[in-house]
């Protein structure tokens, strides 16, 4: 899935289940232009199964990781 400048990766969603029924889903996003970094968009439900605000870490890699 394509958003203005971003790639969105559905095929490769990571769901994570913590105890006391939390759940969260990881999508890796890939910005045109931006070659040395890595975002991840967050999706968490709390344990009733309501999602909370989604939203996007990011990281910085240095050249010897790219």
């Amino acid at each position: 899935m394509k958003y203005n400048n971003v790639n969105i990766y559905l095929k490769d969603i990571k769901e994570v289940i913590a105890e006391g029924g939390e759940s969260s889903y990881s999508f890796a996003l890939e910005v045109k232009d931006q070659p040395n970094h890595i975002y991840n968009l967050i999706m968490a439900k709390n344990s009733g199964g309501k999602f909370k605000e989604p939203y996007i870490i990011g990281y910085e890699l240095t050249p010897e990781y790219v």
